[in-house]
């Protein structure tokens, strides 16, 4: 596995996706060299990868949480902001695309 910030950034721009605001890319990809595979599953060899995709676009999210599809990325930083203001969470953490 050969990974790299740009190679992320990249994916994300290439197939219109966002990376999630808690993300510290450069210490996510220092783990995966170290480990030798994706965060979220020993068997995902490279990162970013073509599951990716696909569970972005069925659930918002990727298995680990690095890739968010628009919808997603948007109500985690309304939440965010709510959450700044009232200093309170939703107690929900399901989020639904309209």
């Amino acid at each position: 596995m050969i990974t790299s910030v740009k190679k992320i950034c990249d994916f994300a721009v290439e197939h219109g996706i966002c990376i999630s605001p808690y993300e510290n890319l450069d210490n996510r990809v220092a783990k995966m060299i170290e480990k030798g595979h994706c965060l979220c599953d020993e068997e995902r060899l490279e990162c970013p990868c073509y599951q990716a995709t696909i569970e972005v676009e069925k659930l918002g999210k990727c298995k680990c949480n690095m890739f968010l599809a628009k919808w997603y990325y948007d109500e985690l930083i309304r939440r965010r902001e709510e959450h700044n203001k009232t200093g309170k969470w939703e107690k929900t953490l399901i989020m639904k695309k309209e």
